[in-house]
């Protein structure tokens, strides 16, 4: 046998035992795929139909209470809750710098 028939001999006995070890690693597990499918469709589904619908009454999305509504903010909130925010909000800007008097008037607390 020459030596070049011996090394192809040679690399296609590594090639099958390669091929053979990573035989059994081969498995793909589907399911978290088909279940992220799922729940993107019914996202979807859903998304579309409230769309649809007009006159459904849903809340607006917004950041904090918004400067449109601070004159309800007492009717929202109870006098202990606006005191708890006057208190956290002077231990995190105790030089009132930070939107002064835009939701909490220092004067009020």
């Amino acid at each position: 046998m020459a030596a070049g028939d011996l090394f192809q001999a040679e690399r296609r006995a590594a090639t099958v035992a390669r091929r053979d070890r990573f035989a059994d690693k081969a498995d793909i597990d589907m399911t978290p795929m088909i279940d992220m499918t799922c729940l993107l469709l019914i996202f979807f589904m859903l998304t579309n139909s409230f769309e649809s619908q007009k006159d459904l009454n849903v809340p607006e999305a917004e950041h904090g209470v918004g400067v449109a509504k601070v004159r309800w903010l007492a009717l929202d909130r109870s006098a202990a809750e606006l005191a708890a925010m006057r208190v956290i909000k002077h231990a995190l800007d105790p030089d009132g710098i930070l939107n002064p008097g835009v939701l909490l008037d220092p004067a009020d607390g």
